[in-house]
């Protein structure tokens, strides 16, 4: 009887390293998610500065082409801006993708992490009852 119960105890403690080692991972992946998008941000201010560099160097352009650069200048806005559109479209994607992966890992985690409480919970009190139900008969 003692072996059952020393089996349960050493089931229930490898529980509880599996139930630490799932909130371990479930912290890990939510840094990683978090450090992704905000590599995602870094990105999209790097792209805004690199046009507004562009559009600075542009307007420094000799008075002699004016026209051209004025030309010049609505097509570079006109490409940037839908480049930047686009970009922002595609991260803002991306990271609504990240948003409801992580939403649903974290409702997955939940449901194992109180799953395993309640089965930890139960196999604690289980060999009370075994020690009840010797003790009846």
């Amino acid at each position: 009887m003692r072996d059952k119960v020393n089996s349960f105890d050493k089931l229930i403690t490898t529980i509880e390293q599996l139930l630490e080692n799932v909130k371990t991972y479930t912290r890990d992946v939510n840094t990683t998610i978090n450090i992704a998008s905000n590599q995602i941000d870094g990105n999209n201010q790097k792209l805004q500065t690199f046009v507004n560099d562009i559009n600075d160097y542009v307007r420094k352009f000799s008075l002699e082409f004016t026209k051209i650069q004025s030309e010049l200048i609505k097509l570079l806005e006109n490409n940037n801006y839908q480049l930047i559109s686009e970009y922002q479209n595609v991260s803002n994607t991306i990271i609504q993708g990240i948003d409801r992966q992580t939403n649903i890992n974290k409702k997955g985690f939940d449901a194992n992490i109180k799953g395993l409480e309640l089965l930890i919970r139960i196999l604690g009190e289980y060999p009370q009852k075994l020690d009840d139900t010797n003790t009846d008969t």
